[in-house]
């Protein structure tokens, strides 16, 4: 059977590759068992470690002799969590070390852009043991109308078939305010001698693609700007202009 690691998340900061806690492939089986007793080797009582919710493959984990390798050679993923909040920090302080203490109190959030809102990364409220029959109701009505839309079921797919996608469209959303801002007022197109002829095309059609509100002088100066740096130019102008609602799918890599 091939490798395959185990890579523990702790939900709020399973974004960020660098804060998984991983149990290399020793050629055993990786399992609850396992994970409990070195849980309880860095310190945690088994009271403790029992109250916390190991998530793999979308279901709760109780077998303890359950080994949670990928038979495929895939490394797999067990988000955890725990509503206490004492063990919450028990969780912080022994296991998930790798994480600095500056963090540990702070709600994450990915920022889009400066005009959007934050999305905060909550704990799934659908995770809770022993709902209600109302309490699931009112998830099952939640859930249906979450699927409804067809933005959510295609990025649900996108996580599913392509999660590397995500870390690329990370990277356009994330820093684009930080970078340097062009004094668009002081450049002069007439005057440019600099020739993005391929890359100003791509800018026009993802534009129009995406319906984002920006005019064809704004983005001939951002070009300019940014010496024809498609990838700086793009971030900024996700970060800094509108993007309408209602766009419909992109035909960039079929027109260019």
């Amino acid at each position: 059977m091939e490798k395959s690691n185990i890579i523990l998340k702790l939900i709020n900061f399973q974004f960020n590759d660098s804060y998984n806690y991983i149990y290399k492939d020793q050629g055993k089986p990786i399992n609850l068992k396992s994970i409990y007793l070195d849980f309880m080797n860095k310190g945690m009582s088994i009271g403790d470690i029992k109250k916390i919710n190991f998530i793999h493959l979308a279901k709760r984990v109780d077998d303890l002799e359950l080994d949670l390798k990928c038979s495929n050679g895939k490394n797999s993923i067990v988000h955890i969590y725990s509503k206490n909040e004492d063990i919450k920090k028990e969780i912080l302080n022994k296991i998930f070390t790798m994480i600095p203490k500056s963090e540990h109190n702070v709600k994450q959030t990915i920022t889009i852009s400066t005009k959007l809102n934050n999305l905060p990364i909550e704990d799934d409220e659908e995770i809770i043991e022993n709902p209600s029959e109302e309490k699931i109701q009112s998830i099952n009505l939640k859930i249906i109308e979450t699927f409804k839309e067809k933005d959510f079921v295609n990025l649900l797919k996108i996580c599913v078939e392509k999660p590397h996608l995500l870390k690329a469209v990370k990277s356009y959303i994330s820093h684009g305010d930080v970078i340097s801002k062009p004094d668009l007022e002081n450049i002069n197109i007439n005057t440019s001698q600099i020739n993005y002829t391929k890359s100003l095309e791509f800018l026009k059609l993802l534009i129009t693609d995406m319906n984002i509100n920006i005019n064809i002088d704004d983005t001939i100066k951002i070009l300019i700007y940014f010496n024809g740096h498609l990838n700086l130019s793009m971030r900024y102008i996700f970060n800094n202009y509108d993007i309408e609602q209602n766009y419909g799918v992109p035909n960039i890599v079929k027109e260019i």
